[in-house]
């Protein structure tokens, strides 16, 4: 009785359709400051025409501006991490609306103090998802620094009929990706 209901409910979950039928789109939102802290926001949508084929992973993490470095992709800001914010990741981003140059923006600490991800389990459709709040002078006192929102969504794989993680990986190309407006922190 029990390997029946098994094999049932294996054929059920096979003829369901897979989640990653639906578009997906990432959005991300803005800096938000209150008191001695910020956080920020973003939200998974499932529009009809944009967006990627996924199951809905990924996340978003706060980010703070290096405009003393110039890039051209991820892997040009990586001796940020390595020397600087060893917890952190360093990401190539350009400006508002992709009009300026590139520059240098690092996650200053670990996933957990910066982001909130979802690497396996999807995440809400149409729901405002918001980030940890942190304290923005994790970057120094004394000068202005710019902070953003930096979210990823991993795309679906057909022959592993899952999403790819390719948000872990900078050279991936099956992602999408948005940046929330900066915002200087004074």
């Amino acid at each position: 009785m029990k390997r029946a209901f098994l094999v049932l409910t294996i054929m059920v979950v096979a003829a369901l359709p897979a989640a990653a039928q639906t578009r997906r789109q990432i959005v991300a939102g803005s800096v938000k400051a209150t008191g001695d802290t910020i956080s920020g926001s973003f939200r998974v949508g499932a529009p009809r025409r944009a967006g990627i084929l996924s199951n809905g992973t990924g996340g978003a993490c706060l980010v703070a501006e290096r405009s003393d470095h110039a890039c051209d992709a991820d892997q040009d800001c990586s001796d940020l991490r390595t020397y600087y914010h060893p917890d952190g990741a360093a990401y190539c981003l350009r400006g508002q609306g992709g009009k300026q140059h590139a520059t240098c923006w690092v996650r200053p600490g670990p996933d957990l103090a910066f982001c909130l991800k979802s690497p396996r389990a999807p995440l809400p459709v149409n729901s405002r998802i918001e980030l940890p709040r942190i304290n923005p002078r994790v970057m120094g006192a004394g000068h202005d620094v710019r902070w953003r929102v930096h979210a990823c969504l991993n795309g679906y794989d057909d022959a592993a009929k899952a999403d790819n993680h390719a948000c872990g990986d900078a050279t991936a190309t099956n992602r999408m990706t948005s940046d929330g407006p900066p915002r200087r922190i004074h």
